[in-house]
């Protein structure tokens, strides 16, 4: 078993507290409406992960994490952008469950460095999705503008506009169908 304080600061080095807005292709999009008997269901569908990616030569930490939070998954991943590096362990926790638990620890903790403002927006973000049966627009431009903030990577700036313009498309889209008569329940995200 780990510290809590080892846990952290292997957190604060190696971890990541991340917000996945997934989108719905159409054909899936199709399934599930027939499946759930839903007009329009989600065009996305924001999934909380956590993870901490290490050395494979490093096994036995990821290990220790796992044994000592008791939750979560770990695997082997080869780099496919540099095959010629090592492969990296990757110790990942998504279901919501083990989610709250996470949750739970690193509440109680004090982070030093700037993944404690990481954790702060992936929970507000977890409180969000969780607020609600069914997520409005706003809530996603919300989530989407939260996560932008997490991780601080060059290529997140554009993302919340990629959001958006996907959520406008889609109410062109809905648009267009009204005008050929083609009616479908008013979409969620307005």
């Amino acid at each position: 078993m780990l510290s809590e304080d080892y846990i952290l600061g292997l957190v604060e080095g190696e971890g990541c507290f991340s917000i996945g807005l997934v989108k719905a292709n159409e054909k899936r999009r199709e399934k599930t409406k027939k499946k759930n008997k839903v007009k329009y269901p989600l065009i996305f569908r924001p999934i909380a992960f956590f993870k901490i990616n290490m050395l494979e030569k490093d096994m036995k930490i990821l290990e220790g994490v796992k044994n000592s939070l008791k939750v979560g998954k770990i695997r082997i991943a080869q780099n496919e952008k540099y095959p010629t590096h090592n492969p990296a362990g990757e110790f990942y926790v998504v279901s919501p469950k083990e989610i709250d638990k996470v949750r739970g620890f690193f509440r109680r903790q004090t982070f030093v460095g700037t993944k404690g403002k990481d954790f702060e927006l992936w929970d507000k973000c977890i409180d969000l999705i969780r607020a609600k049966k069914r997520l409005m627009r706003e809530d996603i431009k919300e989530i989407a503008l939260l996560r932008d903030k997490m991780n601080l990577p060059k290529q997140r700036k554009k993302r919340y506009r990629d959001v958006t313009a996907v959520l406008e498309l889609w109410d062109k889209e809905y648009r267009e169908r009204a005008k050929r008569g083609v009616h479908y329940q008013k979409p969620p995200h307005s």
